[in-house]
């Protein structure tokens, strides 16, 4: 057995089970709160699938020319681009949040 199909595989699943996870518990965050963090981690989510769909369509597909293999790869780096700085927005936006109300109760409790 050959490790680099299986970590690909390996790959696919956990991205694509991580992110719906963080979309199925995210959105009805959302929903309840309004709070925008949430929204870009449903944005980063939503943008890790479509990647991760079209990653495994480009590499399943057959020979491709070279510009249309550059324009993949170029169109692949913007989206996880966009991707990681919508997960950190919302992941430091979580935080601060988190802070702020510990910090509130800390005041309290002095």
């Amino acid at each position: 057995m050959h490790i680099i199909p299986f970590l690909r595989g390996a790959d696919f699943v956990s991205t694509i089970l991580v992110d719906t996870m963080v979309i199925c518990f995210a959105f009805p965050a959302y929903r309840r709160t309004q709070m925008r963090a949430f929204g870009f981690l449903i944005l980063g989510s939503v943008v890790g699938i479509i990647l991760e769909c079209g990653l495994q369509l480009h590499r399943s597909s057959p020979y491709t020319s070279t510009d249309d293999a550059v324009t993949f790869s170029e169109l692949y780096r913007v989206g996880y681009l966009v991707a990681g700085v919508s997960w950190g927005i919302g992941i430091y936006q979580l935080i601060g949040y988190v802070m702020k109300t510990f910090d509130k109760k800390d005041d309290h409790d002095a």
